[in-house]
């Protein structure tokens, strides 16, 4: 039975990948959008070994800003635990120049952190599987 569990934190409107990356894992995961789950989300975020964010371009509208700021939220609470993951594009759908703007700076920041970086949701998946074999 796995160990650790990852917050499955970041973009929604009708992203896909937490529907890519959960057969990956080898670890427990709290998905806040899955409705049974998200009844107890304050207490599994608390409970939750790791915090991962995939920011991808289907942000849009309020959902646009409130992933990037729970991201940066964890970055300060919690770096050596926050996981990061940039997909450049889902689907067909990528950043437009404004977010790309935008998410320069905000990898800028990030930089200050010791946290986690990824490109791939088969990285992330990677890596959480490894410690869980650690633990």
């Amino acid at each position: 039975m796995p160990k650790l569990t990852v917050y499955l934190g970041g973009t929604n409107n009708d992203s896909q990948w937490r529907k890519e990356i959960i057969p990956l894992l080898k670890v427990n995961y709290f998905d806040p959008t899955d409705v049974d789950q998200n009844k107890k989300e304050q207490e599994q975020i608390e409970a939750s070994d790791y915090y991962l964010f995939v920011i991808t371009p289907k942000m849009k509208g309020f959902f646009k800003i409130y992933p990037i700021e729970e991201l940066l939220e964890s970055c300060n609470k919690r770096p050596e635990k926050t996981l990061f993951c940039l997909l450049r594009q889902e689907d067909k759908t990528t950043y437009t120049e404004e977010q790309v703007v935008a998410l320069e700076k905000m990898l800028r920041t990030l930089k200050d952190y010791p946290v986690e970086r990824f490109n791939s949701l088969a990285d992330v998946a990677r890596w959480l599987n490894a410690r869980e074999q650690e633990a």
